[in-house]
């Protein structure tokens, strides 16, 4: 899935001149945690979310100076921001949050910025991507991990006429060098789906039904 598909684009955007106060202000009315930081350009340099605003705010106002809300973005903006590109993958951006704990992106073409993805966009990809808002049940396989073995169990699955919603791949830690495959299927009923895979010699690990 690519960035384009669940970035936002009408992007609420805040100078480094802007104040603390604007920040909080405008994360109210829109309902928003982060905002990138522009210049005329929109070029971004730099992020600022509430959670900085948070950390920042008590340190700033225990120095001895007169810095109150009035105090400017640029003091506590992030500024070595990590980009995207609307035609990178969302499950390649999704290892940057985790890895970097990250709560959103600016998206970027030719240097300016197009677009946001948060750590909402994410997830929601990923219930996308799983098949999760349709209908039908999750069945897990054990498979060693060789060519061929999707083609398997796709052929299985048109013997059934069983459509896929989904499918998912991931390591099998107890087992090396062995995958599991998770299937969204569009019945309701996996039975006669997991008797069919385990007469062909698969191991179905995990039948789940979805309500």
């Amino acid at each position: 899935m690519l960035v384009k598909t669940v970035m936002t684009e009408n992007v609420k955007t805040l100078k480094e001149t802007d104040t603390i106060e604007s920040a909080i202000t405008m994360m109210n009315a829109y309902n928003i945690r982060h905002i990138p930081i522009v210049d005329d350009e929109r070029h971004v340099v730099g992020l600022v979310t509430d959670k900085d605003i948070n950390l920042a705010l008590p340190s700033i106002l225990s120095k001895e100076t007169n810095v109150t809300m009035d105090h400017d973005l640029k003091e506590i903006m992030k500024k070595n921001i990590i980009s995207t590109s609307e035609y990178d993958f969302v499950e390649e951006l999704a290892v940057d949050f985790h890895q970097f704990d990250l709560g959103a992106v600016p998206v970027v073409k030719n240097r300016k910025l197009i677009g946001i993805v948060t750590q909402t966009d994410i997830m929601s990809a990923f219930i996308e991507i799983t098949g999760m808002k349709h209908p039908g049940s999750i069945i897990e396989i054990d498979v060693f991990d060789k060519p061929g073995i999707v083609h398997d169990i796709g052929h299985t699955m048109k013997e059934l006429n069983t459509r896929i919603v989904s499918i998912t791949i991931y390591d099998n830690r107890e087992k090396p060098n062995h995958k599991v495959v998770v299937l969204k299927i569009n019945a309701m009923n996996p039975q006669r789906v997991i008797e069919a895979l385990v007469d062909k010699g698969f191991d179905v690990v995990n039948p789940y039904r979805m309500e």
